[in-house]
């Protein structure tokens, strides 16, 4: 397969199942992300995020109420232990 096939084939699943399970299908645990974000958009609270009812619940049942403190949770490794908040949400 060359580049440009492997390129077409990964746009055409991003665009069936959404690029996060695309890249989990064909890179697994290989691929790290690294997403810059500035101070203001820290403070931002959960409730300005795309998320649903039952994943905002959750958070706030967990105490996270800004964007800061689920980034803390990532990088601690902990929103996985999180009741209600799926794969998916995650």
């Amino acid at each position: 397969m060359n580049k440009n096939e492997l390129l077409s084939m990964l746009i055409n699943s991003e665009k069936k199942v959404g690029l996060v399970p695309t890249l989990d299908h064909y890179f697994g645990n290989n691929l790290n992300v690294q997403v810059g974000y500035s101070k203001s958009s820290c403070e931002a609270g959960i409730d300005e995020l795309c998320l649903s009812v039952r994943s905002i619940n959750a958070l706030k049942r967990a105490s996270v109420f800004t964007v800061r403190d689920a980034v803390t949770l990532i990088n601690g490794g902990s929103l996985e232990k999180i009741r209600n908040l799926g794969r998916k949400s995650i």
